[in-house]
């Protein structure tokens, strides 16, 4: 199923509504935004300061703030995320392991 951003938005608000301290609404809001090229919104710095505070325990906090560190031109950043969700995480994980190649590949280029 694809939602259009507006329909995307209003189901976070509502999630957002009931839940606003919820890791999982705030970490699944940052991917939503990543993956539809809204990388640039100042909503993403915001919900990951908010996540530092009780979402520090779930990798995939981890992996978003990664792939935003990366992003933002900090593979250090993102390379320190990345084994801060290995710490976390219990078993192999697919998104931390596209990280750490990414990671790796913007590292070769320099």
């Amino acid at each position: 199923v694809i939602l259009a951003p507006e329909a995307a938005d209003l189901a976070y608000r509502i999630a957002n509504t009931a839940a606003p301290h919820t890791p999982a609404v705030m970490i699944n809001r940052i991917m939503y935004l990543m993956e539809t090229g809204r990388m640039n919104e100042d909503e993403i710095p915001t919900l990951l300061n908010r996540l530092s505070r009780n979402g520090f325990r779930h990798a995939q906090y981890w992996v978003v703030e990664g792939w935003y560190s990366l992003h933002r031109g900090s593979p250090d950043r993102a390379a320190r995320a990345v084994k801060k969700a290995t710490t976390y995480n219990k078993g192999p994980s697919h998104d931390i392991n596209r990280l750490a190649q990414a990671i790796e590949k913007v590292r070769n280029r320099s």
